[in-house]
């Protein structure tokens, strides 16, 4: 059996036709969706791509395998990652040819015979990397590894602007002038970034146009590699995996065109699977799941064991079965680039905390998001606008003591992971100059 995983950076659910958005972002996922399976709850378990990634191919939790922040990485989280076990890895010493397309490097492209980085780094580069891999390069079986990022701000809908790029004044905001958030950014690094980054666009409209854009860009690369796949005549015998390693805020919460903050709309992820051999069409699931399910859903597939770490998560396989309705009560997420902050969401509830108080302020906007404890009921306030620690603070005890124990549980020596030093002073300053934005200090 092969293994395709495929990673669209900056993904949010919301903005995925299949998971209910009005407009046709995502055919081919949809496709996807309608012979696969669908998890209409998966959780990242950090709103960063590279402790994201470590979890996703690991299948621990950022407490567990000790990396949380993105960039800059302490020197004892390079080790750590470097110590980890990690599926390209597993696989290879199974058998499996392996390949990967991402611009990341660092331990990420560990067990790898191939790690391609084409340039310029867009949908229609990557796809085409990945074809060529799998028409001149794979034999069964193999392992293949995409990374997109041209959902990550900066948002690349490829020539022309994208699909989108007539309906600006349709969407939310599309009269307020991206002005606003140049003149209100403290952070001077984070205000050049922004410069950067929205250059060409006028209105709030304009850059959500531009989002969608490169949703459907990334998307369909994927319908190229899938329809490469067919045409090869793997489609029968290759488990397939597309999930977001975060999701995106666009207006919400005052957090602009990023993923900091633990909300719904920077943690909520697509994950579309399809299973070969399991007659699993067209299925959608409730329950909940997180990245850490990844690797023992792969390993129970092709029923070989984990040698490294036991992951924290647990296979899909039984929910697909229908032999259980769910495989955990609440899915846990972390964060520590700009905030510090914790948080629980079960089905119906959502629970963010900062551990300590000193560090709720986001070092980029150099704000605090909200409050330092804030509890969601999601049937009533889906989109987290109303806080409820205070007014029901027996529910807020009873998830923060829950959040506590996870903690204690996954975490052991990496529990207290905190902030890098004033990360809002490291970011880009140097002798009083902004140094310019790369993409390869992307999260």
């Amino acid at each position: 059996m092969n293994i395709v995983l495929v990673i669209i950076d900056a993904l949010r659910v919301r903005n995925v036709s299949s998971y209910g958005y009005a407009l046709p972002t995502t055919p081919y996922l949809d496709r996807l969706a309608a012979n696969g399976v669908l998890f209409e709850n998966a959780f990242a378990c950090a709103n960063a791509t590279i402790p994201s990634l470590t979890t996703i191919l690991s299948g621990l939790y950022p407490l567990s395998h000790g990396i949380a922040r993105h960039r800059p990485l302490a020197r004892e989280e390079a080790e750590r990652g470097k110590r980890l076990t990690l599926l390209a890895e597993v696989l290879s010493s199974a058998g499996y040819q392996t390949a990967g397309v991402d611009i990341l490097g660092l331990w990420l492209s560990k067990g790898y015979d191939h790690y391609l980085t084409p340039k310029p780094y867009d949908a229609r580069t990557v796809s085409s990397a990945a074809r060529d891999l799998i028409n001149n390069v794979l034999r069964p079986p193999f392992f293949l590894m995409t990374h997109f990022w041209d959902t990550h701000m900066g948002y690349n809908p490829g020539p022309g602007g994208g699909p989108f790029a007539g309906r600006a004044a349709e969407y939310p905001g599309s009269g307020i002038s991206t002005q606003v958030i140049l003149d209100t950014a403290k952070n001077p690094w984070y205000k050049a970034f922004l410069t950067i980054a929205l250059y060409g666009t006028r209105t709030f409209g304009e850059v959500m146009a531009r989002y969608d854009g490169a949703i459907s860009a990334a998307d369909t690369a994927v319908g190229e590699i899938l329809a490469c796949l067919e045409n090869n005549g793997y489609g029968s015998d290759t488990l397939i995996l597309v999930t977001g390693d975060h999701g995106e805020s666009l207006l919400e919460h005052g957090i602009y065109f990023d993923h900091h903050g633990l909300y719904d709309v920077s943690i909520h992820v697509p994950l579309i699977a399809l299973f070969p051999g399991l007659g699993a069409r067209g299925i959608r699931k409730k329950a909940l799941v997180q990245h850490t399910d990844i690797v023992p859903t792969v390993m129970e597939m092709i029923g070989l064991p984990w040698p490294g770490a036991k992951p924290d998560g647990k296979s899909l396989l039984p929910l697909i079965h229908g032999r259980l309705d769910a495989i955990r009560s609440a899915a846990y997420s972390v964060e520590a680039t700009y905030e510090d902050r914790h948080s629980i969401r079960t089905l119906t509830h959502h629970y963010i905390v900062t551990p300590q108080n000193s560090r709720a302020t986001c070092q980029l906007c150099e704000v605090v998001h909200g409050s330092e404890q804030e509890l969601f009921d999601l049937a009533q306030d889906p989109v987290e606008v109303k806080n409820l620690a205070g007014l029901r603070p027996q529910l807020a005890g009873a998830l923060a003591k829950a959040l506590a124990a996870w903690s204690r549980h996954t975490g052991g020596r990496y529990a207290a992971i905190q902030l890098l030093g004033n990360r809002a002073g490291v970011l880009r300053k140097k002798s009083g100059r902004v140094i310019p934005w790369r993409r390869a200090d992307a999260e």
